[in-house]
C-alpha cells in the first residue's frame, strides 16, 4: 500500500483533515504541529502513524473517524487539554502508549475501539475528570465500559475490575453504586462481604457493651429480655 509521507514534517499552521478519505499509510512520525490538528470525520483504510509527534497548540481531535487499521500515537508529544475520540469507530489497534507532557484527558464517549493501549492511570484520571466537570453518567459508564474491554484483551483483570466497579457506580443512584462498591466491590472484592460477616457480630457486641456501660450495668448484668 502507498503512503502519504509526512516524517519529521512541520505544520507551522492549522492542520486540517476533517472529513478527509485516506486509502493509504499515512506517515506523521516525528512531525510538529504547531497549530490547531483535526482529523474529526475522517475516513481511513490505512494506518495513521503519528508515533513521536509533536503537538504544542493543543491535542488532536480525532471524533468520529473511522479507521479500519492502526491510529498510533505512541510516545507523543501532547499539551494539557483534551484528547477526543468521541464517536469514533476504530477497528484495529488505538495505540496511546507512552504519551509525554501534560495531557490530562481522554474522552471516548460512543465510541468503539476494538483494541486500545494506553495508560491505565490516565484512563481513571480522565474519568475523574469528566465526572468533576459535569459528564453524564451515561457517558461515563460507556467509557467505564470500554476502558474495562481494552484491559481485559490485555489480560490485566486486576486494573479491569476497578473500571468494572466505576461502570458498576455510574449505573442508577450514585450514592448505591458507591455503598455496593464498599461493601462487597460489586461482586469482584468478595472478601470485602466476608469481612462484614466478621465485623458485624463484633460491632453489635461493642455496642452492645457500651450500652450497659452508659447504664452503669456490668454487661454480664444486662437483662436478657430487653424489649420484652
Amino acid at each position: 500500500m502507498a503512503k502519504n509521507c509526512f516524517e519529521e514534517a512541520t505544520f507551522e499552521m492549522e492542520a486540517d483533515f476533517s472529513s478527509a478519505q485516506f486509502g493509504s499509510n499515512n506517515n506523521f512520525v516525528q512531525a510538529q504541529f504547531n497549530g490547531a490538528v483535526s482529523l474529526e470525520g475522517a475516513i481511513s483504510s490505512g494506518m495513521i502513524d503519528m508515533r513521536s509527534a509533536r503537538f504544542t497548540y493543543q491535542p488532536p481531535d480525532f471524533s468520529n473517524v473511522v479507521c479500519s487499521h492502526t491510529i498510533s500515537l505512541a510516545g507523543a508529544s501532547l499539551p494539557a487539554g483534551e484528547l477526543s475520540f468521541c464517536g469514533s469507530r476504530i477497528s484495529g489497534l488505538l495505540d496511546l502508549d507512552e504519551l509525554k507532557g501534560p495531557n490530562d484527558s481522554w474522552r471516548f464517549a460512543n465510541a468503539f475501539i476494538e483494541h486500545l493501549q494506553g495508560d491505565p492511570q490516565v484512563m481513571k484520571d480522565s474519568l475523574s475528570l469528566q465526572q468533576k466537570n459535569g459528564i453524564s453518567n451515561q457517558r461515563l459508564l460507556w467509557q467505564a465500559r470500554l476502558f474495562e474491554g481494552a484491559l481485559v484483551k490485555r489480560n490485566r483483570f486486576e486494573e479491569a475490575d476497578h473500571f468494572y466497579r466505576l461502570a458498576k457506580s455510574y449505573e442508577g443512584s450514585r450514592w448505591k453504586g458507591l455503598l455496593k462498591d464498599w461493601i462487597w466491590g460489586h461482586g469482584t472484592r468478595p472478601e470485602r462481604a466476608f469481612a462484614w460477616m466478621v465485623a458485624f457480630p463484633l460491632l453489635v457486641t461493642f455496642i452492645y457493651s457500651l450500652l450497659g456501660w452508659s447504664a452503669g450495668l456490668p454487661t454480664s448484668e444486662l437483662p436478657v429480655n430487653i424489649g420484652k
